[in-house]
């Protein structure tokens, strides 16, 4: 299906070493300061939301970022409903995921937008309702499971991320 990542793909494209050396370069300009990069791969750490693990020079608390690929960018941001659609397993942005930055990454434009996840989240929880109802709901076949997926028009995302971000008293 047009515009849902193809997971063995992605995740083959998120190992290689080509892609992974220009990410943590824009790891680097974005947030200044790194001393190392990894990139985890067991199973506990993948299913908290953490693909990168930033730690810095400074002493700082390490960063941990989940990463979101996608070949070309259709002017949407997905976002997961149901890992499982069957199953209803409710989607990473449902859960409070370890991570603390969301990075959608598109390739064949070669651009990356660095979200933070908790105000994505609350975005996503506060918006959710309106719009399932405003953009029509994807799948993307996985092996032995389907996930649901709603493709948010970018500037919308924005404008919901921005109305969710403030506090009023």
């Amino acid at each position: 299906m047009k515009g849902i990542a193809n997971r063995p793909a992605d995740v083959e494209l998120a190992s290689n070493p080509e892609l992974t050396a220009v990410l943590d370069n824009c790891y680097r300009r974005h947030f200044g300061n790194i001393r190392s990069i990894s990139r985890p791969q067991d199973k506990e750490r993948q299913i908290a939301g953490i693909d990168v693990i930033l730690n810095f020079n400074d002493h700082r608390e390490p960063i941990f970022i989940d990463e979101k690929i996608r070949r070309e960018d259709y002017g949407d941001i997905l976002l997961e409903e149901y890992s499982n659609y069957e199953k209803k397993t409710k989607g990473w942005l449902e859960e409070n995921l370890r991570t603390h930055f969301i990075s959608y990454i598109w390739i064949n434009e070669q651009k990356m937008l660095i979200l933070p996840y908790q105000s994505l989240r609350l975005a996503y929880l506060s918006n959710k309702a309106r719009w399932t109802g405003m953009f029509q709901r994807r799948f993307a076949q996985n092996n032995g499971y389907k996930t649901s997926n709603i493709p948010i028009a970018t500037q919308e995302l924005f404008d919901g991320i921005w109305r969710a971000s403030w506090e009023l008293w």
